[in-house]
């Protein structure tokens, strides 16, 4: 089994970068600060991070789902 968890094999920055720009965009969330806080982390600490008010889990799986749905920019 081989994973590509350092982008090595697949470059996905562009394809998460405008994922979390979207999400931020629909939440009133400022773009530039999230994608900063995103690098490095687990996409659930992210959403406790920058928006606490938000159903980290529903807001998770959105996202996770809209990484997943297309490979645009990948």
């Amino acid at each position: 089994m081989l994973f590509d968890l350092d982008g090595v094999l697949v470059d996905s920055a562009e394809r998460v970068e405008s994922a979390w720009r979207r999400w931020a965009l629909q939440n009133q969330l400022d773009p530039q600060r999230v994608i900063e806080m995103a690098h490095g982390r687990r996409t659930i600490e992210t959403v406790r991070l920058v928006a606490p008010h938000l159903a980290a889990s529903d807001e998770v799986a959105a996202l996770e789902s809209a990484e997943a749905a297309t490979t645009e920019g990948v």
